[in-house]
């Protein structure tokens, strides 16, 4: 994580500085570095932390802001680039990946164990799977289908969209 966040800084913040081609092909391959090692490893920390019933959602709307930032980061960068300086959007970027870094260095090191709430969850789903019982489901809408079909645990929106194509 916090390798990821520092080699996407250090790539925007010199590639103003590039002298010439060779040294651009440098400076610009730290950026896709960093986000290799910086995006699995936050992906990662936001399903592990995620309560059991809530890991999509979150990790939807985690999506959900990359897709924003993909669109907002070059309309400011665009603006950046046009109005303060050729290098502007570059030094901004790298001084939010800076700001990213300070609280990447707030989160704790993992050693490779999900936090607590997530393996007390996991460690009841496994004692209900060893006991043969089934683990414990929210309730169903009224017009739920009978209980041993896979519509059953859907909520009623997802059977009625599936009802459509069956």
């Amino acid at each position: 994580l916090r390798l990821g966040v520092v080699s996407i800084a250090t790539g925007l913040a010199t590639i103003p500085w590039a002298s010439n081609l060779y040294v651009l092909w440098v400076v610009v391959l730290l950026v896709p570095v960093g986000t290799a090692l910086l995006f699995p490893a936050t992906t990662s920390m936001v399903s592990q932390s995620s309560p059991r019933g809530e890991v999509g959602q979150n990790l939807g709307v985690q999506q959900s802001f990359g897709g924003v930032s993909r669109m907002v980061g070059p309309l400011w960068a665009t603006a950046a680039f046009q109005y303060v300086s050729i290098q502007a959007p570059f030094w901004i970027a790298s001084g939010l990946m800076a700001a990213v870094l300070l609280i990447a260095l707030r989160v704790p090191r993992s050693e490779g164990h999900p936090p607590e709430p997530v393996q007390k969850e996991r460690k009841e789903a496994l004692q209900c799977q060893q006991r043969r019982e089934p683990a414990t489901e929210p309730a169903m809408d009224a017009d739920a289908s009978p209980a041993g079909s896979k519509s059953a645990r859907l909520p009623s929106r997802n059977r009625k969209v599936l009802r459509i194509f069956l």
